[in-house]
């Protein structure tokens, strides 16, 4: 699959999650979803050392929301079952650091075939 297709696909997934989110879905609705964006754009990327930056952004953003939240929570969340942060937002940073490499990929070497 082409790499325009790919970053198609996250905006596409970006997009029903923020949908989905606007719905009031149930956290492990949110959380199958975002697995399921991110399993399929690591599978459709095919290139597996993305699967690495995706468990770093995934560790730091539990790093990030779970232990800032204990320093200072400027953000509150109803029935979040990861330590006062739902278990989505962490499987989102992920993502996150996978969508800037590709954005940054795309900028400096223009869409690819």
């Amino acid at each position: 699959m082409s790499r325009v297709r790919v970053e198609l696909f996250m905006v596409a997934g970006y997009l029903g999650f923020f949908a989905a989110e606007v719905a009031h879905w149930s956290e492990f609705e949110l959380t199958a979803l975002v697995l399921s964006i991110s399993s399929l754009s690591l599978l459709l990327a095919g290139n597996w050392r993305e699967f690495l930056l995706y468990a770093i952004g995934v560790a730091a953003g539990c790093g990030i929301e779970i232990g800032l939240g204990l320093i200072f929570r400027a953000q509150h969340w109803t029935d979040a079952s990861l330590y006062g942060v739902p278990s989505w937002l962490p499987l989102v940073w992920g993502l996150g650091f996978i969508a800037i490499r590709r954005f940054g990929n795309l900028i400096v070497n223009g869409p690819q075939n």
